[in-house]
């Protein structure tokens, strides 16, 4: 969610505005800086008013059932883990039924705070720790069809353009060599 604006049966509530309003352009002017098309995103206003922005319509993965799933949505849960460094959040076919898609991510772990919290341990390791706190903590926040059900991990940054967006079909492409 970039950011919640509240409406009441009136209109807006300026009196929340005023009270926000720097954070609210800040996070209106880093939409527009991060190059995400207003058009292009999924909107919606719950039912006590609150207006949220979460992905983008071109990132959506739909699955089997016809569940819609925003990426970004995803990635910032895992984003807040303090052992990961960035992550990107993708459909990857199902092996038992190709006609389904699992969710599941990519995690680019950040070294430093691994050695800081966890000394040198291996890869595995890591990974073991990054999955439980995906499973404990991503999984349980979120409905049943947004779970994560695969991990890759890597220390490697993730493709970017120059001005720092991942370049999904990219990162799709170096995933499918892996396969």
């Amino acid at each position: 969610v970039i950011a919640t604006y509240r409406y009441d049966e009136h209109g807006m509530d300026y009196d929340f505005i005023k009270e926000n309003l720097y954070n609210i352009m800040l996070n209106v002017a880093s939409s527009f800086q991060s190059g995400i098309d207003l058009d292009d995103s999924n909107i919606y206003m719950d039912k006590d008013g609150f207006i949220f922005i979460t992905g983008r319509q071109k990132n959506m993965i739909v699955l089997k059932n016809g569940k819609k799933v925003f990426p970004e949505e995803i990635e910032t849960l895992v984003n807040r883990i303090d052992l990961v460094k960035e992550c990107f959040v993708f459909g990857m076919p199902d092996e038992n039924d190709k006609n389904d898609i699992k969710l599941s991510v990519k995690v680019v772990y950040d070294k430093d705070v691994v050695k800081q919290k966890y000394g040198d341990i291996d890869e595995e390791e890591i990974r073991k720790i990054i999955w439980n706190i995906i499973k404990n903590d991503v999984n349980t926040t979120v409905p049943r069809y947004k779970h994560i059900m695969n991990m890759i991990l890597t220390d490697k940054e993730l493709i970017k353009t120059t001005t720092k967006k991942v370049k999904r079909n990219e990162e799709m492409m170096s995933i499918w060599g892996r396969f």
